[in-house]
């Protein structure tokens, strides 16, 4: 799952009120499966995959700039 824990803060607009949620994918967490698919599907054809500020360790996600590269597009990996 991608987090949505609640943040214990509510919407600020007037007519809503909701609680908030985040989006964070934790470390122990799976990818959701419709948007790993999406990404390998996007990756394989891309002109480009641009890697900013990861160590691209954690599987899944590290073989996704691999698909661009594999079908013939460029990588580019920025860590500062």
């Amino acid at each position: 799952t991608v987090g949505f824990k609640c943040t214990g803060r509510k919407c600020t607009q007037p007519a809503c009120g909701g609680r908030l949620r985040d989006q964070v994918l934790d470390w122990e967490d799976a990818l959701p499966p419709d948007e790993l698919k999406a990404a390998e599907k996007h990756c394989s054809e891309a002109a480009l995959s641009l890697c900013l500020g990861t160590s691209l360790l954690i599987t899944p996600s590290c073989n996704l700039p691999l698909r661009t590269v594999r079908a013939g597009g460029k990588l580019a990996i920025v860590n500062l």
